[in-house]
């Protein structure tokens, strides 16, 4: 209760007016403004947040759940509608994958110099059939190939031929300028 907002760093003079602390209710107002909300129990994760990590919509004067917990609740709605999975599908396929890329096995979609943070479904487009999660840099790779096994495999054999140009003499190597 009231502790916590100490912990948080609210000081006892800012904390003029206590409102319950039941799920999902504002935590404590100063003075009677409701815009003057500091703190407010999230719905969703249950955490006191300050009012800034909250959505607060035109002609709303306060929100139920925080920005990170709606980022989620977004996230699942759209891969919802787009492959047809729900978010704790999603969160086991993760988990039996080892929680990395199914490809390059990087532990961080971000890892890869990507601004994504999730890991992306790759499916099947002819069948829809949904067969793990890729970091970005992974499933663009696939999604440029257009999923044929032939272009990878040339491309494979491709570089597999010019990393032999080591062990050749150096006369051989061709000058790339």
């Amino acid at each position: 209760g009231i502790w916590r907002l100490f912990h948080l760093g609210v000081s006892s003079c800012q904390i003029s007016k206590r409102v319950g602390i039941s799920r999902g209710t504002v935590v404590n107002r100063v003075g009677g403004n409701p815009r003057s909300l500091i703190f407010i129990e999230c719905i969703r994760c249950n955490k006191t947040k300050p009012r800034e990590q909250f959505l607060m919509p035109r002609g709303r004067n306060n929100s139920r759940i925080c920005r990170a917990c709606d980022n989620t609740r977004q996230y699942g709605m759209g891969i919802w509608r787009r492959y047809r999975i729900r978010l704790v599908d999603y969160q086991r396929l993760l988990e039996s994958q080892g929680r990395v890329c199914a490809v390059c096995h990087v532990a961080s979609p971000e890892k890869n110099g990507s601004r994504i943070k999730r890991f992306c479904v790759d499916h099947d487009h002819t069948s829809k059939k949904i067969r793990g999660l890729l970091c970005n840099r992974c499933n663009r790779v696939l999604g440029l190939a257009e999923e044929k096994i032939e272009v990878l495999e040339s491309a494979i054999a491709y570089l597999k031929q010019h990393t032999q140009v080591e062990d050749q003499p150096a006369d051989a190597v061709k000058d790339c300028k």
